[in-house]
């Protein structure tokens, strides 16, 4: 028996020229029944009573149970590993597994399948095993059986039980969800969204629709970009006294799918809420937009895929106006104190940041600078969206190009000036970067890891505050804070 909850994983199996050798002997040389081979049908049985959902797959037109299948995540979507059983049938190979979703489920969100007695909710990639050389097998087709009056939806459509699919990714990365859901389908930049949200959630679904949108909206201008595909999003509570709100982005190229596990306290209040869904529905752009992922992780790391990112999202949710001014700074502050916590100012000569927080404190800075060094003309936002436009779809980012696009918006002295930031080990204190900017920074006293979600929380008062001065100063953050461009 499988066991996703517990997060078990198999290792990779090598067998390409098994698998080229067994399809190529199978299909003979006719290229239209190589292509009729190619189909691969699955089929879940949800099974809530006992916790388990039964899987059933079959391949038409092939024999041999020697077929490899993925075992590791591959471009961004899960990967279940290999079937139970794989059997020869009179008419393919046919397979299939139990897997068991019911036991209790991190409090991290890290692990988003889910099964008990009233709903069900899990990642395509999770539960269905697919072969290796995938692209053989498309399309392919799902079919989802559950309970008498279990509502049922994917990422494909609501309240349908048999989905047809190009390909084995879009498989993988669909969003899947039965039980006690509310759903709706709507409309966003000419693609369908369809939202579905447990019914015992405290924020009703249609509330909770219309402010993802409006920073959906938000975030397609910011970027100027258009959506690739349908958007799904799944809205959940985690169990027991969870803390933070978590989310998980899957894009492939004919969709884009998030889930959502929040507190059961949680409010539209919570600033943790949208700049949460904002940083996920983000991830549809950064770093995949610049052609290499992998190059572009390798050449800036976490400092720019987590740091950059993350502060990018914060501002797009305020952008939206579905987070405050206060809910900004609070955040900020959390950004702030996290650094802090990690050795960023202070004696500790010898710490040394993590990249991720190091990159989002990085980012405010040159977001200040940018503003300060146009008279508000440009910001961090004329920074990511000319990255986007200049480098898009080439052979991935490195620090070289993020300065060409500093010297375009701010000129070379701040190229320079920002380069050396950039790479210096410890940054320089931040208030030096607040003079006239009318944001005031209190300091903290003595940190502790805890402050930043203690300040999320309410409990304690943000350590940014704007508050201007002077009439240069109510310039600025009128350009800073401001919702327009």
């Amino acid at each position: 028996m499988k066991n996703v909850a517990g997060g078990a994983t198999l290792k990779r199996k090598t067998a390409w020229l098994l698998v080229m050798f067994f399809l190529l002997g199978s299909c003979g040389k006719n290229d239209d029944d190589y292509r009729e081979t190619g189909r691969i049908r699955y089929k879940l049985i949800l099974k809530p009573e006992e916790g388990v959902v039964l899987l059933e797959g079959h391949i038409p037109g092939l024999r041999g149970d020697s077929l490899a299948w993925q075992q590791e995540q591959t471009g961004g979507t899960p990967a279940a590993g290999a079937p139970d059983r794989v059997s020869n049938a009179p008419d393919g190979i046919s397979f299939g597994s139990v897997i068991n979703l019911s036991e209790g489920e991190s409090r991290t969100g890290a692990n988003t399948s889910r099964m008990d007695k009233r709903h069900f909710r899990a990642w395509g990639g999770d539960l269905i095993p697919t072969p290796v050389n995938e692209a053989v097998f498309s399309p392919v087709t799902l079919e989802i059986e559950g309970p008498e009056g279990w509502a049922i939806a994917s990422s494909r459509g609501i309240m349908e039980r048999h989905f047809k699919l190009p390909t084995l990714r879009d498989l993988r990365g669909m969003a899947l969800v039965a039980g006690d859901y509310q759903m709706s389908e709507g409309r966003l930049a000419n693609q369908s969204l369809f939202t579905m949200v447990r019914s015992s959630f405290p924020i009703p679904e249609p509330e909770i629709q219309n402010g993802l949108r409006e920073l959906m909206v938000t975030a397609l201008a910011f970027w100027n970009a258009r959506l690739p595909g349908p958007v799904t999003v799944v809205v959940d509570h985690l169990d027991g006294d969870s803390t933070g709100v978590f989310a998980r982005n899957i894009p492939t190229g004919g969709q884009i799918s998030i889930q959502m596990l929040c507190p059961q306290s949680v409010s539209l209040e919570d600033p943790d809420f949208y700049r949460t869904f904002s940083r996920a529905f983000n991830r549809t752009w950064i770093p995949v937009a610049f052609g290499n992922p992998d190059f572009t992780e390798a050449e800036l790391g976490p400092t720019f895929i987590e740091g950059f990112h993350d502060y990018v999202a914060l501002r797009i949710a305020h952008y939206s106006g579905l987070l405050s001014d206060e809910n900004f700074a609070r955040v900020l502050s959390a950004f702030y104190l996290d650094y802090l916590a990690a050795g960023g100012e202070g004696k500790q000569r010898n710490v040394e940041v993590p990249a991720a927080i190091r990159g989002k404190i990085l980012a405010f800075i040159l977001d200040l600078q940018l503003h300060q060094g146009s008279g508000g003309q440009y910001g961090i936002r004329d920074f990511m969206r000319s990255l986007l436009q200049r480098y898009h779809n080439e052979h991935g980012l490195k620090l070289d190009d993020l300065l060409a696009v500093v010297e375009d918006l701010g000129g070379l002295d701040l190229a320079t000036r920002y380069e050396k930031t950039y790479q210096s080990r410890r940054l320089p204190a931040l208030a030096t970067y607040l003079p006239e900017s009318g944001i005031v920074l209190q300091s903290p006293g003595k940190v502790s890891g805890k402050m930043s979600r203690a300040v999320l929380e309410g409990r304690q008062e943000p350590l940014f505050r704007f508050s201007p001065q002077s009439e240069a100063e109510r310039d600025f953050l009128a350009t800073f804070l401001g919702r327009s461009w």
